[in-house]
């Protein structure tokens, strides 16, 4: 991902945010460093004995603060945690990766693999923001993950049983 962003920073007509959930710090921070880039935000999520409820709370919590401040036209992920939260965002998502761990995300339309080519990716971002019709249709497909409202619909019918 690296190399991608430093392309992206390239191009003033471009903004390029570079958001870490703080997952891997170590081998990221190296990893940034050896391409002398820095974090527009770093949300810092990982803390000793947390849960992985507590870890889906933080980052939903954080990313969305984030997406709120900024108002990206599309995310870039790489990374299988970011590819499932990033589709309940209701932007359309392209993971640069060969491959997912999520294929669900990609059969329901949320997220599109455009692998780790330059051009590869710089195509699928071209195309997805001149075309109106295939970003509404991302940005607008059922997360596969759910839409947000499931603890009530649990609460709703726990309510019926007890009647």
């Amino acid at each position: 991902m690296c190399p991608l962003v430093l392309e992206l920073k390239k191009h003033k007509e471009i903004d390029t945010i570079v958001c870490l959930t703080g997952q891997h710090r170590e081998l990221v921070s190296q990893v940034m460093s050896i391409f002398k880039l820095e974090e527009d935000y770093n949300l810092d999520i990982m803390k000793e004995k947390q849960t992985l409820t507590s870890i889906t709370i933080s980052i939903l919590d954080k990313l969305e603060n984030v997406l709120r401040q900024e108002r990206p036209d599309i995310v870039l992920v790489h990374g299988d945690t970011t590819t499932s939260y990033a589709p309940a965002l209701g932007k359309p998502v392209l993971v640069v990766r060969t491959e997912t761990e999520r294929p669900e995300a990609v059969e329901a339309g949320t997220v599109k693999v455009v692998g780790i080519e330059q051009n590869d990716i710089y195509q699928a971002a071209t195309e997805l923001l001149s075309n109106y019709s295939e970003y509404q249709r991302m940005s607008l497909a059922v997360s596969p993950y759910g839409d947000g409202h499931a603890s009530e619909r649990i609460v709703k019918i726990l309510l019926e049983h007890n009647k």
